[in-house]
C-alpha cells in the first residue's frame, strides 16, 4: 500500500481532531534512499500536511517533528473548541 492509499484509509476512520505529518525515517541512511525529499515533499504538500525528515540515530529533526504535531493539534483544538 502505497501513502495516498493509507492516507485515504485514515480519513476514513480519523476524527477531526487528527493531526497528522509525513516522516521520512532514517535520513541518515542516504545510500538506502528509496524514496526522494522532494518525491515526500510533494506528496505531503499535495495532502496538505507537514513533511519531515528524521534520523533518531543522528537526533536530526525529531524535536522539529514532535514540534510540528503539537502545533497541528493545538491549530486542531482551537478550531474546534
Amino acid at each position: 500500500m502505497n501513502a495516498q492509499e493509507w492516507m485515504k484509509k485514515i480519513h476514513i476512520s480519523a476524527s477531526n481532531l487528527s493531526a497528522w505529518i509525513l516522516i521520512g525515517s532514517k535520513c541518515d541512511l542516504a545510500f538506502k534512499r528509496e524514496v526522494l525529499f522532494t518525491e515526500g515533499e510533494a506528496l505531503a504538500r499535495m495532502i496538505g500536511i507537514p513533511f519531515i525528515e528524521i534520523s533518531s540515530l543522528e537526533n536530526k529533526n525529531i524535536d522539529v517533528a514532535i514540534s510540528a504535531i503539537i502545533s497541528s493539534i493545538i491549530t486542531k483544538i482551537n478550531m474546534y473548541y
